[in-house]
């Protein structure tokens, strides 16, 4: 009976309620904590994001202004005092207007190009109204009156043009100090800010602008030049001159709440702002909060939602995680996982009275592979290797991949002596390597060079145990390919020795004929015809062995042959182009990889132009692609001898992009005008990742950047890389690299 009586108690109306309503009450409270909690995470987002767009924003200010500060630079060379303020010849007048419209075309969405004199006078221009009056305007007062040298104006109606833009104004000064007048761009709002503005559809209400600490001066989506009446909270934050930040308030201007990020523009007293409407950012938060206020039930049903959402976001931080440390063929951990964990290790092992080496692994010939079998079978070999590799280290072992065939194994030891255990491991690598690949059908057998340095008798930090690793490994890759050596005191002094007799072979070489010019089309994805081919060196040994460049090109730039022999590719390449010409019409370019030593060392420049010039070829038929070590040295000489050819009219390529360091933030510094996406990204061994690659191709577009792929080797790659905007392509799947004639008629073929 007690036990009926009990069970009945739970059927009462009353009860139940009580327990439904604390139900209720319980999951309110923590759903509300939850919403909170999200809410304030939601915040941060919304900030996070108006600061990349603002970012973004700068960025393209910045690229604009300091092209057009370049050009007015480059302009100011041209002329003197006397062209500025007298009446000059008319052969003199057509020779300053032509510089000019070569200038003019090197920037697109330029309103107006304009020379005045001292006295205020329009003296030359791209658009035909010379001899105007231009000495109340702003910019010329400021530069003529003021201590500055450049002036960025306020958005403003062009007299010449008619057109509404900011103008970037530069003085000329005579040596003796005299004020000689003033050259100006005009940078059409509408061309250049407003229409890539657009372009970010963004949503409801966000907002961007230029502006300084009163006005702003482009805004969009209205207006410009809008006064504030008086200084508003993101001005007061920009008197104390910071860098960044963020702020939420109600703009004056049209009443809506927004939370703002803001960027300085390098090299000016401007920012841009980005702002993004708080009602419409958070408007899916806040009815959430409601509907959590109206039920119990609701906020569960929120608090499900909100747990798979949060589930969804850790798993994606994971795989981004993971995929910022591993590498993408392989699936093994990389340099940036070793960078991080090797101090945890080593501190580990040293203090219980253990040790570790580090053990270097680098591919014999195998780039020969890639040029002989394609890079899809070389990175088949890499995949493999990785797995063989694997199996053959200890469990506690940390095998990392650098790039290219290049490995690190971190081998841990027992024990305060690591030779014996490191050894026995070598001879296993080894060992392990002469069972033969499985590639494409066929048996290939591969050998490798391995270096091993031990802690802490070859040092204890990272970079002192792979510097002697590397060390070790190259003594034996000269002495005999297929070994272990293990690092030892002296061991440098026998590595360049070798390192001589490779550029003896080499100089021998180039006297006697054997580098020989290849080129490999590049594709428009648009048309599917050939726009210019990239030029590739080969040697060609007496016995036919066919060795590319990049086996050899480390050594000419170490000893300065690299000068010559890049004189000899620029004249083939016009040689060829010439012939060319003179049997085709349809437009054809050639790039050339150009190595940091041929900017340092020589005379670049005038090589480049002596000779384009002696076949008549334009400046226009050459790109020259440089490597990420050119960008990221910030060398003052290469900078310069770079935009003296970029002003002349030839354009440059970052080669290679997506696997080094550089950010598309650098390209600022330099005159740009396309991005070669490396073939490690197109791989079809692995897949495409095809965020990244959008990431890349968007961004570059963004910059007003050409795109263009290397290394195609599969259609659906191909197929991939045209949906995702990509310009141009080039690899084994139109053609493999060709000696001249058979270019030609792969050319001829095409059309």
């Amino acid at each position: 009976m007690k036990s009926k009586t009990s069970k009945n108690r739970f059927h009462r109306p009353d009860v139940l309620l009580t327990l439904l309503w604390v139900s209720i009450v319980v999951v309110f409270v923590l759903m509300t904590t939850i919403f909170v909690s999200s809410r304030n995470k939601a915040l941060t987002n919304v900030y996070q994001r108006a600061g990349s767009l603002s970012h973004l924003i700068a960025t393209h200010a910045g690229y604009q202004f300091d092209r057009a500060d370049a050009l007015l630079v480059e302009m100011l060379d041209h002329v003197d005092f006397a062209d500025l303020n007298t009446d000059v010849s008319p052969e003199r007048r057509a020779v300053i207007e032509a510089v000019l419209n070569t200038h003019w075309k090197r920037l697109p969405n330029i309103a107006s190009f304009t020379l005045i004199g001292a006295d205020g006078i329009r003296r030359y221009g791209v658009v035909n109204k010379n001899f105007t009056d231009l000495s109340t305007r702003g910019y010329f007062i400021s530069l003529r009156d003021g201590g500055q040298d450049l002036y960025i104006s306020q958005a403003e109606e062009g007299l010449a043009s008619g057109k509404k833009g900011i103008h970037v104004a530069r003085r000329k000064m005579t040596l003796d100090g005299r004020f000689a007048g003033v050259v100006v761009i005009n940078l059409a709002i509408h061309d250049v800010f407003l229409d890539f503005y657009k372009e970010l559809n963004l949503e409801k209400d966000y907002t961007v602008a230029i502006r300084d600490v009163e006005k702003i001066f482009v805004r969009y989506p209205m207006g410009d030049n809008l006064k504030l009446g008086s200084v508003n909270k993101i001005g007061e934050l920009l008197r104390e001159d910071p860098q960044h930040g963020q702020i939420e308030m109600v703009s004056k201007i049209d009443g809506i709440n927004r939370l703002y990020a803001f960027e300085k523009i390098d090299n000016t007293n401007l920012y841009a702002v980005v702002g993004l409407s708080k009602e419409v950012t958070l408007g899916e938060s806040n009815t959430e909060g409601l509907l959590m206020l109206l039920a119990a039930f609701l906020a569960l049903c929120g608090a499900g939602l909100a747990t798979l959402k949060v589930s969804k976001l850790k798993k994606s931080e994971a795989r981004a995680n993971h995929a910022a440390q591993h590498d993408v063929l392989t699936g093994l951990a990389n340099r940036s996982y070793l960078i991080n964990e090797f101090e945890v290790w080593r501190k580990d092992l040293l203090d219980h009275g253990n040790s570790l080496s580090v053990i270097f692994l680098d591919l014999d010939n195998f780039k020969v592979v890639n040029d002989t079998l394609g890079h899809a079978t070389g990175d088949e070999l890499l995949v493999q290797l990785s797995k063989r590799l694997n199996s053959v280290i200890d469990q506690r072992d940390h095998l990392i991949r650098l790039g290219g065939d290049e490995f690190i194994i971190v081998h841990e030891t027992i024990g305060k002596i690591a030779r014996p255990s490191t050894e026995r491991l070598c001879w296993k690598l080894i060992e392990a390597l002469k069972e033969p690949f499985l590639l494409n059908g066929q048996n290939f057998v591969a050998s490798a060079s391995i270096g091993a340095a031990l802690a802490p008798e070859h040092g204890t930090t990272l970079d002192e145990l792979s510097s002697a690793a590397d060390i070790a490994m190259y003594r034996g890759k000269a002495f005999g390919k297929g070994v272990y050596t293990i690092y030892s005191e002296g061991i440098e002094d026998l590595v360049p020795k070798v390192d001589t007799l490779q550029i003896e072979e080499l100089k021998a070489a180039f006297e006697n004929g054997q580098f020989n010019v290849f080129y490999q089309p590049i594709i428009c994805l648009k048309t599917g015809k050939a726009t210019g081919l990239e030029v590739l060196l080969r040697w060609i040994k007496p016995d036919g062995t066919v060795v590319p460049a990049s086996a050899f090109v480390e050594v000419m730039e170490r000893h300065g042959l690299i000068v010559d022999v890049g004189a000899f590719v620029i004249e083939q390449a016009s040689q060829m182009l010439a012939r060319w010409k003179a049997n085709n019409p349809t437009p054809l370019s050639i790039s050339i990889n150009v190595s940091p030593v041929q900017l340092l060392e020589g005379d670049f420049v005038k090589t480049v132009m002596d000779t384009v010039s002696k076949y008549g070829h334009f400046p226009s038929d050459f790109k020259f692609e440089l490597s990420e070590r050119v960008i990221l040295s910030d060398d003052e000489r290469s900078t310069q001898r770079i935009r003296r050819l970029s002003v002349a009219g030839y354009e440059f390529q970052l080669d290679d992009f997506g696997v080094g360091y550089t950010s598309l933030a650098y390209l600022n510094k330099h005159p740009i005008s396309a991005v070669k996406i490396d073939r490690s990204l197109s791989s079809s061994t692995v897949g495409v990742d095809v965020q990244l690659v959008s990431g890349i191709i968007g961004m570059a577009k963004a910059m007003g950047l050409r795109t263009v792929v290397e290394g195609i080797e599969s259609p659906t790659v191909l197929e991939l890389f045209k949906a995702s905007g990509c310009d141009e392509a080039q690899g084994y799947l139109f053609t493999a690299p060709l000696v001249e004639a058979a270019v030609l008629e792969f050319l001829m073929e095409l059309q």
